[in-house]
């Protein structure tokens, strides 16, 4: 593949911001795919080249330091990845068909469709406030809060099915010293049930799906040698 990308890194006294636009040309992708000499049911799975594919799109990330405690943060992904004109995918134009030119053509054909597992709009955004703790213990602490998003992804290449987009939120709180810090973290903190990933299973044609962490609670300590 070929990638093409320009980008800007900028600070402007207490922000930051930094964007790029890219571009990716992919030919002769590799896949496994159902051998289109072996007519069956149960179709012997080989490495066949699927076609081209063009990505593209623009990223975004910057951070503000609002006040000696409070920084903020965010970063926007948009892109757009599809097949070229011209792709076929074998394993949807094999015989016996499991395509009838409704809900996917016979010809296997997927060109202008999307990548699968490749979410359009990605985002994130985040507060995090740090101070020292009293007492002239030496320690500081620090309270940090994110959300995250992900538009739909699809699960094949064909486009028939696809992973839900999904808002999650997670949340910190750390004390650190010169030589160690401890963090206490919390991932999807309002327990959503999300799935996580999709995919097509071959070669009995079978959709899988694993769901997403649930609420997740852990304890971090580094220590500095």
């Amino acid at each position: 593949n070929w990638t093409y990308e320009l980008g800007t890194k900028n600070t402007f006294g207490n922000f930051r911001f930094n964007a790029n636009v890219f571009m990716v040309k992919w030919s002769n992708q590799q896949i496994p795919a159902a051998d289109p000499g072996n007519p069956a049911v149960l179709p012997i799975v080989i490495t066949l080249n699927l076609g081209n594919s063009t990505s593209k799109g623009v990223e975004f990330e910057g951070a503000w330091a609002a006040t000696e405690h409070l920084t903020l943060n965010g970063a926007a992904y948009y892109g757009d990845a599809t097949y070229d004109q011209g792709t076929f995918h074998l394993n949807f134009a094999r015989t016996p068909a499991i395509c009838d030119n409704v809900v996917c053509p016979r010809n296997g054909e997927i060109s202008g469709n999307d990548t699968p597992r490749a979410p359009q709009v990605m985002g994130t955004v985040g507060a995090e406030w740090t101070a020292p703790l009293a007492w002239g213990t030496g320690l500081s602490y620090s309270l940090r809060g994110d959300l995250t998003y992900q538009s739909k992804a699809y699960a094949d290449e064909m486009n028939l099915a696809w992973v839900p987009a999904r808002t999650l939120a997670n949340a910190s709180f750390g004390v650190s010293a010169e030589r160690y810090d401890v963090q206490l973290w919390i991932k999807n903190l309002l327990d959503e049930e999300y799935a996580g990933v999709a995919s097509i299973q071959q070669p009995n044609v079978k959709y899988d799906s694993t769901l997403g962490e649930r609420r997740t609670v852990g304890l971090t300590a580094r220590v500095k040698f």
